[in-house]
């Protein structure tokens, strides 16, 4: 908004400031992405390697439990 306001009142300098806040941004955000889900992955394994749900449905032999959702 602050941009077009600066184009609106004749500003006509460079409006690189805009791309550097908003790709600093993103860089920003892409790196936390990555290093949370990088996290997540390693957290969800067992020690051998296995991950965390493979290994709790194998101890129940793989059965399906059946279970009733609440009512709403």
């Amino acid at each position: 908004m602050l941009a077009f306001y600066c184009v609106y009142r004749g500003y006509v300098g460079g409006l690189a400031w805009v791309a550097g806040m908003v790709s600093s941004s993103w860089i920003a955000h892409g790196a936390i992405c990555s290093w949370y889900f990088n996290m997540a992955k390693s957290d969800h394994k067992s020690a051998d390697g296995t991950g965390i749900t493979f290994a709790a449905a194998q101890a129940k032999e793989f059965i399906q439990q059946e279970w009733e959702s609440p009512a709403i």
